[in-house]
């Protein structure tokens, strides 16, 4: 406790404070109709702000007079740590005996609501998983300082999504900060957390990173499952347990706890990567269940085989995204665009590469069904470029381009070959400003209608 309360009398508070005055014109006075989440600590109101755009607002209720240590452990953390897995900490108010944080509105939630949801394909799901797992990776090993951070009460209620279904861990009350990069040791603290996702091992005294690690493992089987998982001694259909999850992986009976839709889904190698890494992460003695590192490269891999068995004719990537640092947003922009529509991706940053980088993104190109290449006046990829050519003359029928800061004629002086395959404009600088993605999504659609055009021909449906 000293040691936080050092740490956040180091940071530079004055620039998270926001006036109550701010926050209670963004709620509306706090009105009823604005609160879109609840709990021990209080309410949730949803508040749009002219300074900060949408904003998820926690209000703890000061009338138990409880949250203070959580409140000051919120703020320590994310105004320190930022991660792309993380939830966005605007700032915070203390006002008038209030405690209030404000944070980032994320569109869709928690992972929770989303469970049991058909719609939520099993690509997406282990997209979301590692999301998270490289969300608690860099909590664990990767702040960039002598702090590691242990969670203490990850669940999926705790897990959120952006409108691009990026994975966020949000509610950092209960975190621990440690001085230690060991995985495996043990801080003495009080137990806490969340019943069913609680490590059993807290009971017999102290914590470690590899607490966290048990309670993703619950998450990963409840995202495999559809379903939440149940506070201990207590069962029904709607919930399963962990010495259930743990009993069908050991019986290989995986399947009659996963729905059939989202099982038809499944590449098999997928299904045995994940739930294997979820078991492992369940193991009784913490010394055997694996780092969030080791998680991360195994969801990795599930995904790899999701997405080599989905894309086209085998093909690892439907769409190679080639760029130079300088566009590498407009990049980012459509990556992020055709995941929502579906199409698997390989974006990497080109600027200044050597050898050693150049032949893995030779290597994705030849895994790829279709390339987009975002020009530029300091576009140089003649190697890349070569091998879409080849690629694109052997049969894969879409060499889409993007100009920015230059003119279509580009390409005519760029690269004869590349004109022969190259298909048409789908956008300009002119189309892109850096507040919205919004041409990015269409643009993001229309390739998806130009690919499927393409399999229809070839007889290949499989991309839905």
């Amino acid at each position: 406790m000293e040691e936080q309360e050092g740490l956040l009398a180091k940071l530079p508070m004055d620039k998270l404070k926001i006036p109550l005055e701010e926050i209670s014109s963004a709620t509306n006075k706090f009105a009823k109709a604005n609160i879109i989440g609840s709990g021990g600590y209080g309410l949730v109101y949803r508040g749009q702000s002219k300074q900060h755009g949408m904003l998820a607002i926690k209000r703890l209720n000061r009338a138990h007079g409880q949250g203070d240590h959580e409140y000051g452990t919120e703020v320590t953390v994310l105004s320190k740590y930022k991660h792309e897995n993380l939830v966005s900490l605007i700032g915070f108010c203390g006002e008038d005996d209030e405690k209030i944080l404000v944070y980032k509105y994320e569109a869709n939630g928690s992972l929770e609501k989303f469970l049991p949801s058909k719609d939520l394909s099993w690509m997406r799901r282990l997209e979301i998983c590692l999301g998270a797992a490289r969300g608690l990776r860099y909590l664990h090993n990767e702040t960039g300082s002598e702090h590691g951070v242990i969670h203490r009460d990850i669940k999926s209620s705790n897990i959120l999504l952006d409108e691009n279904w990026k994975a966020k861990i949000s509610d950092f009350g209960l975190s621990k900060l440690v001085f230690t990069k060991s995985a495996d040791s043990v801080i003495f603290t009080v137990a806490c957390g969340t019943p069913g996702y609680v490590d059993p091992q807290i009971l017999h005294g102290g914590i470690t990173k590899k607490s966290d690690v048990y309670s993703f493992g619950v998450v990963l089987y409840e995202v495999l499952f559809g379903k939440l998982v149940a506070a201990p001694g207590y069962h029904d259909d709607c919930h399963f347990n962990v010495k259930m999850a743990k009993k069908h992986y050991k019986e290989k009976t995986l399947d009659k706890m996963i729905n059939s839709d989202l099982r038809t889904e499944m590449n098999s190698d997928s299904l045995s990567t994940f739930s294997t890494i979820a078991y492992q992460c369940l193991k009784k003695r913490t010394e055997d269940r694996p780092t969030m590192s080791l998680v991360v490269k195994a969801i990795e891999k599930a995904l790899d085989y999701q997405q080599a068995s989905t894309s086209s004719n085998g093909y690892l990537y439907d769409v190679y995204i080639s760029f130079v640092f300088e566009t590498e947003y407009i990049a980012d922009y459509l990556g992020d665009a055709l995941k929502i529509e579906g199409l698997s991706t390989f974006k990497e940053n080109m600027k200044g590469y050597g050898y050693n980088s150049l032949v893995p993104r030779l290597e994705a190109i030849n895994q790829s069904r279709s390339f987009l290449i975002i020009f530029s006046k300091n576009f140089t990829e003649k190697e890349e470029v070569a091998e879409i050519v080849k690629c694109a003359k052997e049969g894969r029928n879409l060499v889409i381009p993007v100009f920015w800061d230059v003119d279509p004629s580009y390409v005519r002086h760029y690269d004869e070959a590349l004109k022969e395959v190259i298909h048409e404009r789908i956008l300009q600088q002119s189309d892109f400003n850096r507040s919205s993605s919004y041409p990015a999504r269409r643009a993001a659609a229309k390739i998806k209608r130009l690919i499927l055009a393409g399999k229809e021909k070839s007889g290949d449906k499989r991309l839905k």
